[in-house]
């Protein structure tokens, strides 16, 4: 029953963001509504949307689930909300608790992430990026990540498995923090070839020499629409909970350096890499990094 989606259960970070992904993207049904939001809910509000009754929803939370008033799928959450949402539906083997609690609960007390640039009680993208960065948290695992402001990078994004976390963080000072996505393929492209089902370029306008690149396939809620966008209103303009295919250019590692929503999106750099983008056309983003949560 479609009720059933306020309280599924998931063992797997990518069960679960299939799940509750799935009713949003392609052919959505009349009645669906998919809104990138900012908005935090009361938990009176949210609890009309889906019935997550624990502590860590108490200061509010995203909406992601099935209307029971209306008797249709909703949504209205950023790309944090979206996160927290997933995670709060997982508890993986040998875990008492959901990977969303394990993250927030500190000594009983649920953490609040609320700043003037994220107003939204649970992480933000950049919270998600600089716990990758710096983890001291036995809970989760780095996988690849570079960051400016430290000077520090680990890992190759061919490393990366479905469920896996990508953030970005944004530098010190920035109106926004980042964004959040799960990892649900990675998909290695060669430049000089045009593979169009995986971006939309052949990638020669990479002038920098010894890169890596990859397409990778994400669920999200967005504000931009990805490259093959499947989200069920992307073909109106309008974003949301969706998926899609990002960029992210490697060194010759494989290690993170650049990222990319779309093909004539901006090109979002944590290091100045040579190319024929217009320079307009690049921003620079102070960390890109790959976690995974784990079963210690």
């Amino acid at each position: 029953m479609n009720s059933d989606f306020n309280n599924q259960t998931f063992d797997s970070i990518i069960s679960a963001a299939n799940a509750f992904t799935t009713p949003f993207i392609t052919n959505i049904s009349p009645g669906t509504s998919d809104t990138y939001s900012y908005d935090v809910y009361t938990s009176e509000q949210m609890q009309e949307t889906f019935n997550i009754n624990d502590i860590v929803w108490k200061y509010g939370g995203p909406i992601l689930g099935y209307n029971l008033s209306t008797q249709n799928f909703t949504a209205a959450t950023d790309c944090s909300g979206f996160i927290a949402r997933i995670l709060n539906a997982v508890t993986l083997p040998n875990q008492q608790s959901s990977i969303y609690k394990n993250l927030v609960v500190k000594n009983g007390t649920v953490q609040q992430y609320a700043t003037p640039q994220h107003p939204q009680p649970f992480p933000s993208a950049e919270d998600y990026a600089d716990l990758f960065v710096n983890s001291t948290d036995s809970k989760w695992s780095t996988i690849s990540f570079n960051s400016a402001s430290s000077k520090t990078s680990s890992g190759s994004i061919e490393h990366a498995l479905p469920g896996d976390i990508l953030a970005y963080g944004l530098p010190a000072g920035s109106s926004d923090t980042g964004h959040v996505m799960i990892i649900n393929k990675v998909f290695p492209l060669q430049r000089g070839q045009l593979n169009a089902e995986l971006w939309g370029s052949d990638l020669t306008e990479f002038t920098e020499p010894n890169l890596t690149f990859f397409s990778v396939n994400v669920y999200d809620s967005s504000n931009v629409a990805h490259y093959h966008d499947l989200r069920g209103n992307a073909a109106a303009g309008t974003t949301g909970v969706g998926l899609g295919k990002i960029l992210i250019i490697g060194d010759s590692m494989g290690t993170p350096l650049a990222f990319m929503f779309n093909v004539h999106y901006k090109l979002l750099t944590t290091y100045p890499i040579k190319t024929d983008i217009p320079s307009s056309q690049i921003t620079q983003i102070d960390s890109l990094a790959i976690g995974r949560a784990t079963n210690q």
